[in-house]
């Protein structure tokens, strides 16, 4: 045991920058925790314990609804096929920019704004 114990102060000696960057780091986190106490007694105060619990159930119901519409459960196999399509699609409309920037887009916003929008002021 003693061996063990001389090791580990050894290897502590050899390695004392570490210790003082971590002492460092624990200093700078109870100073900033210090300045923002008003925070964390917010937190801990009934009312944010109370957001805290809504948060974890929201949590659960998001992580447990999450997975089973994606490709891991059966009859989840669509959405991986959907994001891989709505990708390609976007990426070929990205790249037909454009073509819509010339003539086409005069003749929307003439049908827009002429035909459309005066009938929503009323």
């Amino acid at each position: 045991m003693v061996t063990r114990v001389a090791t580990d102060l050894s290897d502590v000696a050899n390695n004392i920058d570490v210790v003082d960057k971590w002492l460092e780091g624990a200093a700078g986190t109870a100073d900033v925790m210090n300045r923002t106490l008003s925070s964390f007694s917010f937190w801990f105060s009934p009312t944010g314990m109370r957001g805290w619990d809504r948060a974890t159930q929201v949590g659960v119901y998001v992580g447990t609804l999450l997975p089973s519409i994606g490709s891991v459960y059966s009859s989840g196999f669509w959405l991986v096929p959907m994001l891989n399509s709505t990708a390609k699609a976007m990426g070929a409309v990205q790249q037909t920019k454009w073509a819509f920037e010339g003539e086409e887009y005069e003749a929307w916003h003439k049908l827009f704004t002429n035909n459309f929008l005066p009938v929503d002021k009323y």
